[in-house]
This record gives structure tokens, sequence and C-alpha cells, in this order.
């Protein structure tokens, strides 16, 4: 098994799901998906699909934090797709904020989650990034 390593800590957010809008750019092609998020941190997400998402893809995402009652809406690339149990596991990271005040939450929200500590009252579970 091989440990991922990443830049940022991710957070686990049960609820929260992802309405995107795909821009395939190959195909010029575009389609609507609901994602439930696997996690989230300040600069990406992962989400689950039924279907294999193309590295490379735009995704117009609108992001509803559950726990929070906030949306955040942000442009994203398709950076990894892989299998898993129920489908498929994909990477989409930051690219571009239309509005840079659902940027400062999500930081803030992340960062205030990671100093509190306080994980037992959202539901929230923190992954080990090595």
């Amino acid at each position: 098994m091989t440990m991922e390593r990443r830049n940022c800590l991710r957070i686990n957010i049960p609820g929260s799901i992802a309405n995107c809008k795909l821009l395939t750019l190959k195909s010029r092609e575009s389609r609507f998906a609901v994602w439930p998020v696997e996690n989230i941190s300040a600069v990406g997400v992962a989400v689950k699909s039924t279907e294999k998402v193309v590295p490379g893809s735009l995704a117009f995402l609108n992001i509803d934090l559950d726990v929070l009652m906030k949306t955040v809406g942000v442009v994203g690339k398709i950076v990894w797709t892989r299998e898993s149990e129920n489908g498929y596991e994909t990477g989409i990271s930051f690219s571009c904020w239309p509005n840079k005040k659902d940027e400062g939450f999500l930081q803030q929200f992340v960062n205030g989650k990671i100093s509190s500590g306080d994980r037992r009252k959202t539901g929230i579970r923190f992954n080990n990034i090595g």
C-alpha cells in the first residue's frame, strides 16, 4: 500500500455534496453531476462518482458544506480518478474562485477546525497525511 503525500490536511465532512457542471476539454461536452464529498482542503476536494471522470476536465462546483449550512463556489481541474468499491473517487484541484469570500471562508473553516480540535460536535474526521 502506498502512502499519499499532500501539502494540506484534508477533512471528511459527512453529508456534504458537490453540484458540478463538468466540461470535458477534449470532446468539449458538458454535463451536470451531483457528487458526495469524500474530503476537502483549502486547495482541493475528493468526491465519489459512479462514472470515471477524465483528468484535465474542468469542474464548475457549488460545494454544500452541510455541517455549516453554507455553499461555496469554485472552479477546479480534475487531477486524478481511481476505481473504488462503489464506483470511482475523483480528485479536484481548485483553480479559480469567482467569489474570493468563498475562498477565504473555506480557508478559515479548514484552519479553524484543524486548530480547534473539536471533532465530536460536527462528526468531522481528519485524514492523516504523511
